[in-house]
């Protein structure tokens, strides 16, 4: 799993959160009176609670809209997981820090800043946890989506299509793991790496239509009855005959014979 958090470089995304957790600390304060909030600042300064939970909300909004555009800036490039947890229990440390000012400024000598404080963390520091907590799993599974679809595309992107003379698709394999192809008549005999093993498969199908194809542009003609992947050649050289051939990496013993029109363009890709 990639341990980095993504945003994708969207403004938007941050503007869920700037907006979205102020609503459920309204919501939750106004349905489940967390730790007696609604008590609390009933007293407070001889206001009604909705006009505390209002500005409570305010301090959040602001603060939230500073964070996070900071973070749109410094994330772009992604963020660790666990710098992005620092960063959300700092934005909830930071509201609270204000939003216990607040608190003291109302109370004004009966309740001192620091007595303050710790109330705020209380209502609000422990109140914002339970969105945070389910905004970051919500991002999280965004992510590991995003991970396995970028996955599959790079390995889609990686693969060789074998199809028949009818265009099926027969035969998909990595690139890297293609050996060679050889025509026998009507046929061609794939040959291939799965799993540490040479394999073959056969197709019906004219060499031509796999040289042409864009997914096997990696196999360069070597023979007229061969196509080659010149990642997988460990030396050109002659037999005993004077024939030019190519030893390959995973099987010494397989040499394939390369015509001398095509000597020089695969020597040079072998280099």
């Amino acid at each position: 799993m990639n341990d980095t958090v993504r945003f994708q470089g969207k403004f938007w995304i941050q503007l869920v959160y700037i907006f979205l957790l102020p609503l459920f600390f309204i919501s939750f304060c106004l349905v489940y009176n967390p730790f007696g909030i609604q008590d609390f600042y009933q007293m407070v300064g001889g206001k009604g609670f909705a006009f505390h939970l209002v500005i409570l909300s305010c301090i959040q909004l602001l603060i939230l809209f500073i964070t996070r555009l900071l973070l749109y800036f410094i994330s772009r490039g992604g963020m660790k997981w666990w710098a992005y947890a620092v960063w959300c229990i700092g934005e909830c440390l930071v509201i609270s820090l204000f939003s216990a000012m607040y608190t003291s400024l109302f109370f004004g000598k009966d309740l001192a800043y620091f007595p303050a404080l710790s109330l705020s963390l209380k209502f609000i520091f422990l109140s914002l946890l339970y969105p945070y907590l389910v905004l970051s799993l919500i991002r999280l599974s965004i992510n590991l989506n995003e991970d396995k679809r970028m996955e599959s595309e790079k390995k889609e992107e990686h693969s060789a299509k074998f199809f028949d003379e009818h265009n099926r698709l027969k035969l998909t394999v990595l690139s890297k793991d293609v050996l060679y192809v050889k025509s026998e008549g009507n046929f061609i005999k794939i040959h291939y790496i799965d799993n540490g093993r040479a394999k073959e498969f056969v197709v019906r199908c004219p060499m031509k239509r796999v040289e042409n194809n864009p997914c096997t542009t990696f196999l360069k003609r070597c023979h007229r009855s061969y196509l080659l992947n010149p990642s997988h050649v460990r030396v050109l050289g002659k037999n005993k005959e004077g024939v030019i051939i190519a030893e390959l990496d995973n099987s010494p013993e397989t040499c394939i014979p390369v015509g001398k029109q095509y000597y020089e363009a695969l020597s040079q890709m072998i280099l």
